[in-house]
């Protein structure tokens, strides 16, 4: 995996649990 593609990963994990987690966390 280079460097492209773990920054498209990490992107797509952020979000994914930008949307769900973060609403159950709440604002830190």
């Amino acid at each position: 995996m280079n460097t492209f593609q773990a920054s498209v990963s990490f992107q797509d994990v952020t979000v994914e649990f930008s949307q769900e987690e973060w609403q159950h966390m709440g604002p830190v």
